[in-house]
């Protein structure tokens, strides 16, 4: 996020593997507009680019936008980016994890309402190919997770065939819970209906990250507080959801 103008907008360079410059020197600036809210997510696009996905303040609302910058650093979704969804509600910071044929899957979370005395927040997710076309999830995104209780700070990663593994910080029993959800090329889910529980110890688990297991699975680390101070507890997932370590991590 770069505020070399009076409004922040954000810029990208490609950087060789000896060190050298290889856009332009001041970056290559991803969208005209420049009403950026400051979180941005930025994966390979698997031939020399990469594709950005970040919010900002147009249509009325919190949009979603992405663009592709390819090995050549020019800008392929339009001047402005793709606009991929626009909430009226309060939306979270975007995920992104690459869809393994130069497009991505996004998942972020949402309060469609965003009454502030009654935040609700559900999972959602789009997959986006690599010429800009929503083959699923376009307009309000595919659910992930609409269970009871808050589902937020999604992390994302690919099965390595088209779908991707995510898992969350989850309030439906009372306290910060973490569970995961593998979503299938298609977009449909393909674990229990609102997700597996990665942990449910007493006390809180929160800020996960996750990275492939290389066989369609995930494993997911994270903080925790069960035994009352924060410690660091991680869990391996099958491609069909099931723990491989001690339950609860």
């Amino acid at each position: 996020l770069d505020w070399r103008e009076t409004n922040p907008a954000f810029y990208a360079q490609r950087i060789g593997n000896d060190g050298s410059i290889l856009w332009p020197t001041g970056g290559v600036r991803l969208a005209v507009a420049n009403s950026n809210l400051p979180d941005c997510a930025l994966i390979s696009d698997g031939s020399g680019g990469a594709i950005a996905v970040w919010r900002d303040l147009r249509n009325g609302g919190i949009s979603l936008v992405a663009q592709r910058i390819p090995f050549s650093g020019i800008p392929q979704w339009g001047t402005d980016g793709a606009v991929l969804h626009t909430s009226f509600g309060d939306m979270g910071f975007p995920a992104v994890a690459t869809d393994v044929v130069g497009g991505a899957v996004v998942v972020w979370h949402e309060d469609p309402v965003g009454d502030p005395f009654n935040l609700n927040f559900d999972l959602y997710a789009m997959h986006v190919q690599s010429n800009g076309f929503i083959v699923w999830g376009a307009g309000d995104g595919a659910p992930v997770c609409s269970a009871a209780g808050d589902q937020m700070q999604p992390v994302i990663v690919s099965d390595a065939a088209g779908g991707v593994v995510v898992a969350w910080q989850d309030s439906r029993n009372g306290g910060q819970d973490l569970y995961a959800q593998r979503v299938q090329p298609w977009g449909e889910v393909a674990w229990a209906g609102d997700g597996v529980a990665v942990s449910t110890a007493v006390n809180d688990q929160v800020d996960p990250s996750i990275t492939t297991d290389g066989a369609a699975g995930a494993i997911v680390a994270w903080r925790d507080r069960r035994s009352g101070d924060f410690d660091i507890y991680a869990q391996s997932l099958d491609t069909y959801g099931n723990a491989r370590w001690t339950t609860d991590g």
